[in-house]
């Protein structure tokens, strides 16, 4: 497939140490944490409130955010694998309205019982409607978060390696 690197390429590049966390900006932190802890099945890892100045990195005035770092406790290594939900507060560009960070993620996928996690969800009232598809001969869902994100439900056991 044009544009996907053999895996001998892939070793040789200086990049080995994995994605470290993704983060989401979310519109109400407590129903987010609430999805992706309860309903997916994610542990909270900390959360907490930061002051810093994030103005210059963001290239925007963020005044503080509040953020949960989810993942996998059981993973001795938190330095990948990890969801950050994060509530921006004072996020203003250029004198406008606050600015959502547009254009990214168009949605994330968890290896997880999809099953097992649709039912989950249904019980708390979570998700919407699933929507189901046999992919490569595996069943697929996908739910929504609580600010509309798409959040696909792929089997424990998939990988996305060439065989």
């Amino acid at each position: 497939m044009a544009g996907i690197a053999d895996s001998a390429a892939v070793s040789s590049k200086p990049f080995n140490n994995g994605v470290h966390h993704t983060v989401v900006q979310v519109s109400d932190l407590d129903a987010s944490i609430n999805f992706y802890s309860n309903g997916i099945g994610l542990d909270i890892l900390s959360r907490a409130v930061d002051g810093s100045d994030y103005s210059t990195l963001f290239d925007t005035h963020v005044s503080n955010v509040s953020a949960a770092f989810l993942g996998d406790k059981s993973r001795p290594d938190d330095h990948s694998g990890i969801l950050e939900l994060a509530q921006f507060g004072g996020l203003y560009k250029h004198g406008r309205k606050p600015m959502p960070f547009e254009n990214g993620a168009s949605w994330f996928s968890f290896l997880v019982d999809v099953e097992q996690t649709l039912s989950r969800l249904a019980k708390m009232g979570l998700g919407g409607q699933p929507h189901t598809a046999q992919v490569r001969g595996e069943t697929w869902s996908s739910v929504h978060d609580p600010d509309g994100v798409i959040v696909l439900l792929i089997p424990q056991n998939t990988s996305v390696r060439a065989n």
